[in-house]
């Protein structure tokens, strides 16, 4: 799910180049050709193509409603869409036919949902995820109550049982099982040294903590003597039979920051400070005794991957990361007819936990971990972009002036022998008083307009004026509530955390504010012309009942009706300390 509608892609501002636009897919899998979009279909340019008439695939909200597909991916903040898109007139505007219902549409919903990263579901998103996700359940349950089958990948988490109960109201199974022996579960094992007696890692880690240096000044030295050893490895092995291959797994270097303010600041002094003191080492150590220097020591290039970039910029980017060196490309060469500048992949990659998911370049083989990240889950999925197919470096450079970091630095051999043993457990509290003030109403506005064809379309708002309707809503959004306060109180003694999730007390305030929620709803309704339920820009002003996030705080607080258009609206963590008098 990219786009509301194709309208909005911008298919025509598309240049003769790489892809500029918002749209993820520009060529064609199969033979990489350009795509067209023709007759509501991506064709491939190429006439000889298999996929010349046109791509399975749907890229816009409107076509994917229009014709449901029968493989869905999407983000957890765009599926909260479904609570603002329903129609009963517009199938392009209808989320109920995801589900199998809407116009002209009857059959069985979804029986398969995949939910790849689960690590990233904590904190005040996973607790938002977890109440939509109450939504989801009931909208993919067949009528005879056959659930979903849920499975989810994660390589980072502890407490998975509880997180997996919390989300999901599932039990948890893991697959694969383990094996007969601790390192082998038939579908994977260990590799490990021709004496067997030592495990074989691919990927080495270096800890490093500066005395009387800046985090900036030891940062600039460790990539540049990275950048030299590039030169030295050239001159020892040029005339290797793979140097080549080699040498592009080790050009780019990627250095991971934990804020955008330390990747503004590095951007500021690359150009400046880092070739100045990379030229000064390279004259030290090779003495200018070749032509290597215009290569290696003049004009270095840095990409950036992170939250500033636009879509259209990081499609770019992550192009020309991607771009292998060799020694053909390095120097302006003659392709056909036509004389061609050098292509070269960039020396340095800033990089946030962007990364950290769904980045996997082969040719990523080194990583300058500039202070230990937030929490170790992190540390371990943006460490695992290098060494993938070759082995590769991490380097963790660690703040001597933070206590966490000089700990794991005393520590960093025990720390990395047991790295997934440290991995922090995971909180999410979804039925807390606070999360059912923010995020609840969304649950109900999806579930609501999903169920009730008279309260289906974005001007039916009005139609909740009676109180048989209301009691009917009613019972349809706590019957979910009641049902799992009754599975979590039957779960058994020793899984104690889980059955602290749906309390009694906690059940109740959820039925006290979706009382106090469908009597505002009725009196507006009853009290007003042409309810709808979101306010429309330019269409004249009606009253509305959803009211966005980020309007005035007094009229959030006489609202029971703060409907969200995405996920990611949460309020930024905070840090307790607790002073003992």
């Amino acid at each position: 799910m990219w786009q509301n509608s194709f309208k909005d892609t911008s298919w025509t501002d598309r240049n003769d180049g790489e892809n500029n636009t918002k749209i993820p897919l520009d060529r064609c899998p199969w033979c990489g050709g350009r795509l067209e979009y023709v007759d509501n279909a991506f064709c491939c340019s190429n006439d000889d193509c298999t996929f010349e008439e046109g791509l399975p695939v749907r890229l816009c909200d409107e076509d994917i409603y229009n014709y449901p597909p029968t493989l869905l991916f999407g983000t957890v903040d765009k599926f909260a869409s479904i609570a603002h898109k329903v129609s009963t007139t517009k199938m392009g505007d209808d989320s109920r036919r995801l589900f199998g219902k809407g116009k002209n549409l009857n059959v069985l919903p979804p029986d398969l949902i995949i939910q790849d990263e689960l690590h990233l579901l904590i904190g005040p998103l996973g607790s938002a995820v977890s109440l939509f996700e109450c939504a989801i359940d009931q909208l993919c349950t067949r009528d005879d109550g056959t659930r979903p089958k849920i499975i989810s990948s994660t390589a980072t988490t502890r407490n998975t049982d509880l997180q997996i109960r919390t989300l999901y109201d599932r039990n948890l199974n893991i697959f694969p099982k383990n094996g007969i022996d601790y390192d082998d579960s038939f579908f994977a094992f260990y590799r490990r040294t021709e004496n067997n007696n030592h495990f074989e890692s691919k990927r080495k880690y270096i800890g490093i903590m500066p005395t009387g240096r800046t985090q900036m000044t030891t940062q600039m030295r460790l990539s540049a003597i990275l950048f030299v050893h590039r030169a030295l490895f050239e001159i020892g092995h040029q005339d290797e039979k793979d140097f080549e291959k080699v040498a592009d797994n080790y050009y780019s270097i990627i250095s991971y920051f934990n804020s955008l303010k330390e990747v503004g600041k590095t951007d500021a002094l690359f150009y400046i400070e880092y070739v100045k003191y990379l030229r000064r080492l390279y004259k030290r150590v090779l003495r200018n005794g070749d032509l290597m220097e215009c290569y290696y020591a003049g004009e270095l290039t840095e990409s950036e991957i992170s939250g500033r970039l636009s879509a259209s910029d990081v499609n770019k980017t992550f192009t020309e990361v991607a771009t292998h060196w060799t020694l053909k490309n390095r120097l302006p060469h003659k392709e056909g007819e036509k004389w061609v500048r050098a292509i070269l992949p960039p020396d340095y990659i800033l990089a946030t936990n962007m990364i950290s998911v769904g980045l996997d370049v082969s040719r990523f083989n080194t990583i300058i971990m500039n202070s230990m990240p937030r929490n170790i889950a992190e540390y371990i999925q943006a460490s695992s972009r290098v060494a993938r197919n070759v082995h590769g470096l991490v380097i963790t450079s660690h703040n001597p002036f933070r206590s966490r970091d000089v700990s794991h630095f005393e520590k960093f051999r025990e720390f990395h022998e047991k790295l997934y043993y440290y991995v922090e457990p995971i909180s999410i509290t979804p039925f807390s008083k606070k999360s059912v003030e923010k995020y609840f109403s969304l649950y109900m506005a999806a579930l609501i307009r999903h169920s009730f064809k008279e309260l289906a379309d974005g001007n039916s708002a009005k139609n909740l004026t009676t109180d048989e309707l209301k009691k009917n809503v009613h019972d349809k959004v706590m019957a979910y509530i009641y049902n799992r306060y009754s599975r979590t109180m039957n779960l058994p003694v020793e899984l104690e955390l889980q059955k602290g999730l749906l309390t009694e007390d906690l059940k109740n305030n959820i039925e006290a504010f979706v009382d106090d929620a469908l009597d505002q709803w009725e009196t507006i309704a009853k009290t007003t012309i042409d309810l709808v339920y979101k306010a429309a820009p330019f269409r004249g002003k009606k009253p509305y009942l959803f009211i966005a996030p980020d309007a005035y705080d007094d009229e959030r607080e006489q609202s029971s009706w703060t409907v969200p258009t995405s996920l990611r609206i949460v309020e930024p963590e905070a840090v307790l300390h607790v002073k003992v008098k």
